[in-house]
């Protein structure tokens, strides 16, 4: 995206909207952190990776009908 350009406006509560463009390079979704730094008069965004989708593809065990804890009546 180093060729690229895109602006935004900061509005009257400082927040700005990430042009679509910065979004889709970065593939920024709703929920990701963005650690502001400044340098040299410069203002740096990294992203801040917190993704957890450990779950995605999880079925439940079917012999226990969906129920996640199982006991033994004890």
């Amino acid at each position: 995206m180093d060729s690229d350009h895109a602006d935004t406006t900061v509005d009257d509560e400082y927040s700005v909207t990430i042009p679509p463009t910065v979004r889709s390079e970065l593939d920024l979704e709703p929920g990701d952190r963005l650690e502001w730094t400044v340098t040299d008069g410069r203002l740096v965004a990294n992203v801040v990776r917190e993704r957890f989708i450990a779950f995605d593809e999880f079925d439940p065990d079917e012999e226990t009908d969906g129920d996640a804890l199982e006991t033994d009546g004890s």
